[in-house]
């Protein structure tokens, strides 16, 4: 018989841990890249970033999400509320970040172009979104062992 508290959070440590891997890959590698791009070119090489990191992070910060919240419910979940209940905060924060900091620097990279002041504080304010997935994913691998 399946048992929905270990698949929810199955798909919580699996999520968070691939959003780990993008982010410090997006973090040490990607962004700074963006300084050395050509400016003409810049457009469309942020343009195809928006694109292809798109359908890798919306689905899996939606499944994180989702299952965060799930797991927030005592019926769905086996482990602690207090650690649950840090779980969503962790997403919530994540996601303030990203909303709050990360999207708006790309739409402002998005229509104005190459912006080397943007680009800077594109990879400094994506800091705390990389410490944040980073000790989810030492929780959830605390709680799932």
């Amino acid at each position: 018989m399946f048992d929905l508290s270990y698949g929810l959070m199955l798909s919580q440590i699996t999520s968070t841990l691939i959003m780990v891997g993008v982010i410090w890959m997006v973090q040490c590698v990607h962004y700074p890249a963006f300084a050395y791009m050509d400016r003409d070119r810049f457009p469309a090489f942020h343009r195809l970033h928006m694109e292809r990191i798109s359908w890798i992070v919306m689905p899996t910060m939606l499944v994180e999400f989702v299952g965060a919240v799930l797991l927030c419910i005592p019926r769905f979940s086996d482990d602690p509320v207090l650690w649950m209940a840090l779980n969503m905060t962790l997403v919530v924060l994540i996601w303030l970040s990203t909303f709050l900091w990360s999207v708006p620097i790309h739409h402002q990279l998005s229509h104005k172009g190459f912006d080397e002041d943007a680009i800077v504080r594109l990879c400094n304010t994506n800091w705390p979104r990389t410490i944040l997935w980073s000790c989810k994913a030492m929780i959830l691998i605390y709680l799932f062992l």
